[in-house]
């Protein structure tokens, strides 16, 4: 975790680029037994409003949760392809 947010802070990467790393990390590590999801997003606006004020008035929650299973499927995917 310390070695995700210490990217986070030092990466010279754009902001977008970093936001979906930490995103796509944190769900892998997966710290907690539940919420890990909501707490990720939450994080990622974060980020992202640092840069970007605008992300402040996307609704990620009701994004996610109306595409449920393609945002897994693409997370799956993801796990797959980062194996290789």
């Amino acid at each position: 975790m310390k070695d995700l947010f210490d990217y986070v802070k030092t990466s010279e990467e754009i902001t977008l680029i970093k936001s979906c790393v930490f995103h796509y990390e944190m769900e892998f590590i997966h710290p907690f037994l539940d919420e890990n999801g909501r707490l990720v997003r939450l994080w990622q606006t974060h980020i992202l409003i640092q840069e970007y004020p605008v992300f402040e008035f996307i609704p990620f929650e009701t994004l996610i949760s109306k595409n449920q299973n393609t945002y897994y499927k693409a997370l799956s995917e993801s796990d797959k392809i980062g194996c290789y």
